[in-house]
């Protein structure tokens, strides 16, 4: 599934805000219990994100040494033939 980083939820909680929010110790407590959780999701999203680009990297590297053997060998091919 597609997601856009700008609007990624997990980041709400490092923005900041202009307004300061009415103190509520129910909402303050489900808030520092979900933190460890949005962090998971956080770092496993951040991970995932990295792998895909490694194989992204990795497959365009061995797109581009396929290319270049064949470049190689063409040069030859009249030999060749």
């Amino acid at each position: 599934m597609k997601r856009n980083p700008r609007k990624d939820s997990t980041f709400e909680f490092e923005r900041k805000r202009n307004k300061p929010e009415r103190y509520d110790r129910n909402l303050t407590e489900n808030v520092f219990k979900a933190i460890p959780k949005i962090d998971k999701i956080r770092v496993t999203r951040e991970e995932k994100h990295h792998k895909n680009r490694s194989l992204l990297e990795s497959s365009i590297g061995f797109i581009e040494e396929k290319d270049a053997t064949f470049i190689q060998l063409s040069g030859l091919a009249f030999l060749l033939l």
